[in-house]
């Protein structure tokens, strides 16, 4: 797969990161079954690939079928419940990256099957509650960076991204978001970002 360019993300680079444990990410594994997009008759059968895009569907803390990996080994992904305080997008769960280092990189995927020649639109809602943790948060499918969210962002409220894919050259890609966090930790000495409704539809 080709890496992702970060000309515009901190000169992040991003390689390959050992799969979390599941003290800190849960059971990742999912059958074929579960991970199998619905489909619809006539023309593109995979029109909405992405699987558990509200993180709705949860373990242990988990959510499959994404796959949460850290490179140092010091970072989790949970799926947690909105609140007042941590409002979600849409429905009643998001996931939540949490980093403890900025050495750090966390990478949550899935495989998702798409119709070759097809193009497709992606979107995605981020939140970033902590001025100052300046974490880049960058959306690839099949090593391609789709948007990412800015250094400098900080909201309380969540934040569309998104852009264009395609045309699909093969029918597996996989969906890929990358965080890098490299400014300052927050009163518990953690980065965090939060994450909702990430969505791919045949345009």
């Amino acid at each position: 797969m080709q890496r992702l360019p970060f000309e515009h993300a901190n000169d992040c680079k991003f390689e390959h990161a050992n799969t979390l444990n599941s003290s800190s990410f849960g059971n990742t594994s999912t059958t074929a079954s579960e991970a199998a997009p619905k489909t619809s008759s006539g023309g593109c059968v995979y029109k909405t690939p992405i699987f558990n895009s509200g993180f709705e569907r949860h373990g242990s803390g988990d959510s499959p079928p994404w796959k949460a990996t850290s490179l140092a080994g010091n970072a989790s992904f949970v799926n947690v419940p909105g609140s007042l305080d941590h409002p979600v997008h849409g429905g009643r769960r998001q996931g939540l990256i949490i980093a403890k280092s900025t050495d750090d990189v966390i990478t949550l995927s899935q495989m998702v099957r798409l119709c070759p020649r097809s193009m497709y639109t992606f979107y995605a809602w981020t939140r970033q509650p902590t001025p100052g943790n300046r974490c880049t948060a960058v959306f690839s499918i099949g090593g391609y960076p789709v948007d990412f969210t800015n250094v400098e962002d900080r909201y309380t409220e969540y934040r569309q991204i998104g852009g264009m894919f395609g045309p699909a050259n093969t029918n597996y890609q996989e969906v890929e978001i990358q965080v890098k966090c490299a400014g300052e930790p927050d009163a518990r000495g953690e980065y965090r970002i939060y994450l909702d409704d990430i969505k791919l539809r045949a345009a």
